[in-house]
């Protein structure tokens, strides 16, 4: 019998990850520094990683009077959307309380960290399959 796998090209095997595009930041180092490593503490919904790691921040700008953190969204139709946005924007206000904050969607991109999560659940599902062989 055989089984649906996903094609090799969109597998990941367990040491592999996807890497997530690198967001961009402008701003002193001493301000931008604080700010991401708090936001290294958000996790994602599913847990799997923090909202950095997985591509969900996409922009990180801070000036002289203002901040802005473009984060991905998917439109605000992904799974805990909502959530981590105003996570984050609680660490733009802990981390920056002087400036005037703004938080932005990357309006291009879909749901961050879909394609890892769906390589995760990819795996598991071929790892818990009857009659898979390796």
């Amino acid at each position: 019998m055989s089984s649906v796998r996903s094609p090799i090209w969109l597998r990941v095997s367990g040491a592999e990850r996807p890497e997530p595009p690198p967001f961009t930041s402008r701003g002193p180092a001493h301000l931008v520094a604080p700010v991401v490593a708090a936001l290294r503490d958000i996790r994602e919904p599913e847990g799997v990683a923090d909202i950095v790691s997985s591509g969900r921040v996409v922009a990180l700008e801070i000036g002289p009077d203002e901040a802005c953190l473009t984060l991905s969204l998917g439109m605000g139709q992904c799974h805990g959307a909502h959530g981590v946005a105003e996570a984050a924007f609680d660490v733009l206000r802990a981390c920056l309380p002087d400036l005037d904050l703004y938080l932005a969607h990357a309006t291009h991109s879909g749901c961050t960290g879909q394609v890892f999560q769906n390589a995760v659940s990819t795996l598991a599902g071929e790892a818990g399959s009857p009659g898979h062989g390796g």
